[in-house]
C-alpha cells in the first residue's frame, strides 16, 4: 500500500521530471520518465523484495505525478506575465441560478446596484 512516505516520493519524481525538462529533456517524455522513476522507485525503494507489488506500487506513483503537474497545468494558462484560469460552465444553468437568486431577491436584476 502506497503511505506517506510513498507520496513525498511523488513530489520527489515530480522535481526529478522538472529537472531533466529544464535540462533539456522533451516535454513529451516527460510522462515517461515519470512512470520509469516511479517503477524504479517501487521496486527498489518501496517493496525491494516484491517485484510485482514495487511495479505496481511505482504505477501509482509515477501517474500521481503525471497528474498533479498536468491538472494545474491544465486550468491554469499563462499569457505572459499572468494566469488565467479556465472554466467550463453551463450557460443555462447559470442562467436559472440567476433567475433564482432575482426571484428571491437576493441580487437585484436588470444591472441595477
Amino acid at each position: 500500500m502506497v503511505g506517506f512516505d510513498d507520496a513525498a516520493l511523488v513530489g520527489l519524481i515530480m522535481a526529478l521530471v522538472q529537472l531533466a525538462k529544464e535540462t533539456g529533456l522533451s516535454a513529451r517524455f516527460a510522462p515517461l520518465l515519470a512512470l520509469v522513476l516511479g517503477i524504479g522507485a517501487g521496486v527498489f525503494l518501496v517493496f525491494p523484495g516484491d517485484y510485482v507489488q514495487g511495479v505496481w506500487a511505482g504505477i501509482v506513483m509515477g501517474l500521481s505525478a503525471i497528474g498533479l503537474y498536468s491538472g494545474p497545468k491544465n486550468v491554469f494558462k499563462k499569457s505572459g506575465n499572468s494566469y488565467t484560469v479556465t472554466v467550463n460552465v453551463d450557460k443555462e444553468k447559470v442562467e436559472e441560478v440567476a433567475k433564482e437568486l432575482i426571484r428571491q431577491e437576493m441580487i437585484k436584476g436588470d444591472g441595477e446596484q
